[in-house]
């Protein structure tokens, strides 16, 4: 968000600074002069959500919504269209669970890189990530997940959401797209997007021929 749009807000409604321990730059490469990080509201056609927000002073936009928001409105694009829509497919509670573990532990865990890379511009790599939960356990080995790549650091970085499983070293294989024009260099221990675990009950292997039998049908 840009500093002159911020100060709009009424100091009074203005809500707690928060630690603002990144750097954020633009598709050129233009470094952004971050003046803080809040958590504002969101509203969208009835649906309000809460989000970090980084202020800047150097921002040639009133705001630039990001993936982290889209993802938490539901927000899907559709191209023909030209517009943005809510998903309107409810999320099945039985589609998550929680693994047998403590029921104060986190079924969603961080993903982080095991080593310091380099992704070319405009480029996609695979890649072994670290899942770690939020009190430090890593989940057990053979847990299937929803691979998530993306954060507020990382802008032009994505991918997913992927079907993975965990290693015994609670680390899976993601693939990783570079949306940027410039080489991304990410340092080992950058979080990088999260993990749900999946019920297995709930994952079908796809018929390759009725697939592709439906795709030519149309």
């Amino acid at each position: 968000m840009a500093l002159s749009q911020f100060c709009k807000i009424s100091p009074d409604n203005r809500p707690e600074k928060l630690p603002a321990m990144l750097n954020l730059s633009t598709a050129s490469a233009d470094s952004l002069n971050i003046v803080g990080a809040y958590n504002l509201s969101f509203s969208m056609k009835g649906k309000t959500i809460q989000n970090p927000v980084y202020v800047c002073s150097n921002l040639n936009q009133k705001a630039i919504i990001g993936m982290d928001v889209i993802k938490k409105f539901g927000l899907v694009y559709s191209p023909l269209k030209d517009t943005f829509h809510f998903e309107d497919t409810p999320i099945n509670s039985n589609y998550f669970f929680q693994p047998k573990m403590p029921s104060n532990r986190s079924a969603v865990a961080s993903l982080t890189l095991v080593k310091t890379v380099k992704i070319p511009p405009l480029t996609s790599i695979s890649l072994y990530v670290s899942s770690l939960l939020s009190d430090h356990y890593r989940p057990p080995p053979g847990m299937l997940g929803l691979a998530h790549i993306g954060t507020p650091s990382l802008p032009y970085l994505n991918g997913g959401p992927g079907l993975v499983e965990t290693n015994r070293l609670g680390e899976v294989t993601v693939w990783i797209n570079n949306c940027s024009p410039v080489e991304l260099k990410i340092e080992k221990n950058t979080p990088i997007g999260f993990l749900e675990s999946v019920c297995p009950s709930s994952v079908k292997e796809i018929n390759s021929d009725l697939f592709i039998s439906e795709i030519e049908k149309i």
